[in-house]
C-alpha cells in the first residue's frame, strides 16, 4: 500500500526542507525582505500582489474589462506600433519602486524588474529575430540620473529572452520638458523633432521603455523606424498607466 504525502513521515522532510532553505538562503526578495526561490526575481507573495495587467488591449496595452470588445485609446487614437507588451499597471508598490529609481538615481530594481517583464514576453508574431532598441534619453538627462533606464531593461531583456542584439538605433537630440509634467495633447507635440534614427533600420524591432502612458514616445518612435523601412515594431515597457492615473515621475 503506498503512503499518503499527508503522512506525517513525508511531511517532516518537506517541512525541514523549508525551514532550511528560509534559514540559509542569501536571497532575499526585493519587495518585502523575506526569503524567496533563488531563481524566482521576487517571491510568491509579493509577486501575486502586483498589480498586473490582466486584461490588456493587444495593440496598445491599454487594461481593459474582462468584456471589453473594444479600446477606447485605439479607437481615438490607432498607435503606430503593430503591438504592445506590458505585463504590470502603473500602480503601488510599482509606482513607488520607479520614483525611488528615478529620485534616488537607483538602477538596481530595474533588474528584477526586467525579469518579471521578460518571463511573460512572447516573440511569436515576428518573423525575423527582433532587435531591441530602449527609447533613449538626452545626453544632459542621462547624465544627471546617470544611467537611461530603458537600456537598462533593454540589455537584462536581451539576455532572458536570448535576443543578442540590442541596438541604439535612435538619438533623442532635442532636450525635451519631462512627458510626466505634460497632458496627452502636449506629450503629442512635445517629441516631433526629438528624435532621429541614426542607422539602418532592422526588419523587425522591440522599442523598450520603462512607462506606457499615452504611447506619444513609443508612437513617434515607431514613425520613424517604419519610415526607415521597418515591417514590424512591438512597444514593450513594465507598467502601463491608466490615462485617469496620471504618472507621478
Amino acid at each position: 500500500m503506498s503512503r499518503s504525502y499527508t503522512s506525517r513521515e513525508s511531511c517532516q522532510p518537506m517541512l525541514w526542507n523549508e525551514v532550511n532553505h528560509w534559514l540559509f538562503s542569501s536571497q532575499t526578495c526585493p519587495l518585502c525582505t523575506l526569503s524567496k526561490n533563488d531563481e524566482e526575481p521576487v517571491c510568491l507573495g509579493c509577486y501575486n500582489d502586483l498589480p498586473h495587467n490582466y486584461t490588456p488591449c493587444k495593440q496598445c496595452a491599454y487594461p481593459l474589462p474582462a468584456n471589453a470588445k473594444e479600446c477606447p485609446e485605439c479607437t481615438d487614437n490607432e498607435p503606430l506600433f503593430e503591438a504592445a507588451y506590458s505585463p504590470f499597471l502603473y500602480q503601488f508598490p510599482l509606482d513607488q519602486v520607479f520614483h525611488a529609481i528615478k529620485q534616488g538615481r537607483n538602477p538596481e530594481p530595474l533588474q528584477w524588474l526586467s525579469v518579471l517583464m521578460a518571463q511573460k514576453g512572447s516573440l511569436k508574431h515576428f518573423g525575423h529575430e527582433p532587435v531591441l532598441i530602449p527609447i533613449p534619453a538626452h545626453p544632459v538627462d542621462q547624465a544627471i540620473r546617470g544611467f537611461n533606464q530603458a537600456d537598462v531593461i533593454a540589455r537584462q531583456v536581451s539576455q532572458r529572452l536570448g535576443l543578442c542584439t540590442v541596438q541604439s538605433l535612435l538619438v533623442k537630440h532635442h532636450r525635451t520638458p519631462h512627458q510626466a509634467d505634460l497632458n496627452k495633447q502636449q506629450r503629442q507635440h512635445n517629441l516631433v523633432d526629438a528624435f532621429r534614427v541614426t542607422g539602418r533600420s532592422p526588419k523587425a524591432v522591440i522599442l523598450i521603455d520603462d512607462i506606457h502612458t499615452t504611447g506619444s514616445t513609443f508612437n513617434r518612435a515607431s514613425q520613424l523606424l517604419h519610415d526607415a523601412g521597418c515591417q514590424r515594431v512591438e512597444a514593450w515597457s513594465i507598467c502601463r498607466t491608466p490615462l485617469s492615473q496620471p504618472t507621478s515621475i
